[in-house]
């Protein structure tokens, strides 16, 4: 029982983003390519929106190999 304890505070540490971790940083970048799409320009969430669909490709595409 102790150690599912241990496990679960371990868990919300590792979830909670501090201040320059990397969560962190990532949220900052998506919050400013929204307040720069909210004043006209809309290059730094287009790059956002396919950079992550092109890692999300990616990631996929290493999974299924992994699987075989």
């Amino acid at each position: 029982m102790q150690t599912k304890f241990y496990l679960f505070i371990l868990s919300i540490f590792a979830l909670v983003s501090c201040e320059g971790s990397r969560t962190a940083r990532m949220i900052d970048s998506v919050d400013h390519a929204i307040e720069s799409h909210n004043n006209g320009d809309s290059t730094e969430l287009i790059v956002l929106i396919v950079g992550g669909i092109i890692l999300g490709i990616l990631w996929l595409i290493w999974k299924n190999n992994k699987n075989k």
